[in-house]
C-alpha cells in the first residue's frame, strides 16, 4: 500500500506533463506527447519516509474519482481509504501502466 501511494504521490509532483490520459486517476491533455510511454519521466526527490493516506487523499479526489464513484464509469469506488485500499494493487497496476486514466483525455477534466 505505502509503494501504491508513493508511485500515485511521484506521478503527481513530476513536472513535465505526461499524458496519464483521463479516467480520472489523473486528468486532461495539457500538451504532453501523443504517445505516453514516449514521456520522460524526471527523477523527484524529497519524498516523505512516510506517505500516509493524507498525502494521496488529494491526489485519488483530483484524478480518480471523478470517474470512481458510486453512479460514474469507473467499475469501483476510490472515494475512501477504504476503497483504495481493497484496489491497491489493481491502482497501482493501472497507473504504473498507464492505463489509468485511460487515453485520450476526457476534457471534463484537467492535469
Amino acid at each position: 500500500m505505502r509503494r501504491v501511494m508513493r508511485d500515485l504521490l511521484k506521478r503527481a509532483r513530476m513536472a513535465v506533463p505526461v499524458a496519464f490520459g483521463a479516467v480520472a486517476c489523473l486528468m486532461g491533455c495539457t500538451g504532453g506527447p501523443a504517445d505516453p510511454s514516449a514521456a520522460t519521466v524526471p527523477v523527484v526527490e524529497g519524498l516523505p519516509d512516510t506517505v500516509t493516506f493524507a498525502h494521496v487523499a488529494p491526489i485519488i479526489r483530483s484524478h480518480c474519482t471523478g470517474c470512481h464513484r458510486p453512479g460514474q464509469v469507473g467499475p469501483f469506488p476510490l472515494t475512501s481509504y477504504n476503497d483504495v485500499r481493497r484496489k491497491a494493487k489493481t491502482v497501482r497496476k493501472m497507473v504504473v501502466g498507464r492505463w489509468m486514466p485511460p487515453w485520450p483525455a476526457d476534457t471534463a477534466y484537467s492535469r
